[in-house]
């Protein structure tokens, strides 16, 4: 008996420039048209590895210092429009990287959006406080 895994599909997979700074701006658009400014969020990769529970030694020498996770908003062919994030990796002066040496974007859609994958209730996700 084969285990299969929990979420298939797509893996991570890049997304072009325009894509990219379409969505975003239509997310940085309606925050500012709420009075709001936050628009990404930075995780350093030892605490990206400490959510994960894996040990710190695995954060290596690299020069990637951690991702911004950017929120952006798509409009969808129903007129609705649906939140989502892009995430980049960020270097040691902590700029999000998002090409390579080729020119390629490396601004990756690699997310699931819940409520279509959802945990169990709980207190992150959930009203009721018998859950806290």
């Amino acid at each position: 008996m084969t285990n299969k895994p929990l979420i298939q599909g797509k893996g991570a997979v890049t997304v072009e420039f325009t894509t990219a700074h379409e969505e975003t701006k239509n997310y940085r658009d309606f925050m500012t048209e709420q009075g709001l400014d936050v628009i990404a969020f930075f995780i350093r990769k030892e605490d990206l590895l400490s959510a994960m529970q894996l040990p710190a030694e695995l954060s290596g020498n690299s020069d990637i210092t951690g991702i911004r996770i950017y929120m952006a908003m798509r409009d969808l062919e129903d007129g609705k429009r649906r939140n989502h994030v892009y995430v980049v990796a960020t270097d040691q002066k902590l700029n999000d990287m998002t090409k390579d040496g080729e020119n390629k974007s490396m601004i990756y859609d690699m997310t699931w959006p819940c409520p279509n994958l959802c945990s169990t209730p709980n207190v992150l996700n959930s009203n009721d406080p018998a859950l806290w």
